[in-house]
Parts: C-alpha cells; sequence; structure tokens
C-alpha cells in the first residue's frame, strides 16, 4: 500500500493540482456515462491513450509526455485534430482562447490561403468577431467581412459598416473597386 516501506504503490505527490485534476477530469468525461459532458466525448468515441488511462502509472504516463503545464494555460486541449483521441500527438496544453478555437461548432474561414476561426480573423485583423459575423449575415464575401477595416463614426468611435459594400466597375487595370455606401447621420 500507499506510504508502507517496499509497497508496489508511490505516490507521485500531485493529487489536487491542475495537471492531475485536468488528467482526472479527461478520463472521467472520456469513461464515465455518468458524467454530464460524457455524450460530447466518450459517448462520441473519444478515447484515452491506454498508457494513459490506467488507475496506477497512468498519470505519470500523461505528464511525463506533457510536462509541466505553463501558466497561462490551464487545461488540456485535443490538437490539431478536435475530433480525435487525447493521444500523444494530439494533445496540447492551453487557454480559453485556444479552446473555443477548437471547437466543433465554430464557422471556418478561409482568406489568403489560411483557414481560421472568425474569432482568430478578428484578432488578427482588429476586428470584433461581432463585426466579421454580421458582415457575413448580411451577404459579404469573405474577403472583405476580413480585410475591410472599421470606419470613424462620430466623436471618433469606431464603426463598422451596416450594408454591403459597393462594387462598381472602372475602367483601369483594376477591374473592381470597392466603394463604401454612405454613412447616414443618426435621425434625432
Amino acid at each position: 500500500m500507499k506510504g508502507i516501506p517496499g509497497s508496489p504503490r508511490k505516490s507521485h505527490g500531485m493529487t489536487g493540482t491542475k495537471k492531475y485534476d485536468c488528467w482526472l477530469q479527461m478520463r472521467h468525461r472520456c469513461n464515465n456515462s455518468n458524467d454530464p459532458r460524457y455524450a460530447d466525448y466518450g459517448g462520441r468515441g473519444v478515447l484515452v491513450h491506454p498508457d494513459w488511462d490506467r488507475p496506477f502509472g497512468g498519470f505519470e504516463a500523461f505528464f511525463a509526455y506533457m510536462g509541466k503545464c505553463p501558466p497561462d494555460k490551464n487545461s488540456i486541449d485535443r490538437w490539431p485534430n478536435p475530433n480525435g483521441n487525447y493521444e500523444p500527438g494530439n494533445v496540447r496544453w492551453g487557454n480559453a482562447f485556444d479552446q473555443n478555437n477548437n471547437k466543433r461548432t465554430n464557422r471556418l474561414l478561409t482568406f489568403e490561403g489560411r483557414t481560421m476561426t472568425i474569432s482568430q480573423w478578428g484578432r488578427e485583423r482588429g476586428l470584433s468577431k461581432v463585426t466579421i459575423r454580421r458582415r457575413l449575415c448580411m451577404g459579404w464575401p469573405v474577403e472583405l467581412a476580413i480585410k475591410q477595416g472599421n470606419f470613424q463614426g462620430k466623436g471618433g468611435r469606431k464603426r463598422a459598416l451596416t450594408s454591403t459594400p459597393t462594387l462598381i466597375e472602372v475602367p483601369t487595370d483594376e477591374a473592381v473597386v470597392e466603394i463604401p455606401p454612405p454613412v447616414s447621420p443618426p435621425v434625432e
């Protein structure tokens, strides 16, 4: 038994730490049909690597692969394949932004040969995800929804366009020029 000299079982001393809790929760949501998250994990066939899924020695094997959890990362994330198993090559330490951008429900947009979520494009381009989403809902092409910046409104506040940009043809080397629609003053 644990704590008895010569006993085969030894404590790793990490019970109750964030790393240990991540490992325990990972196993629980994949193996325990009573876990409220089971339907999204074990119920969909998501498995924990056999070396990590053992009650004795599993945590040590998991920790040996994952290493220390960086201070800004506090959860385990299945990446690059969010539909894959918890196994070497498909796990990383993540934070809330990583987790939220690695969901099955995210809308992915491809622009300039790169595919990212709306939130990732917004962060990179200095736009809110709401602005990009609204533009797409109004029928903007992906290229303009991501590329077009915010506009300065009354009082220097940034404001996004509220309708689809007008495209007109002009006789130049550049066949199409973007002309934003006029912004109406607020009705008083």
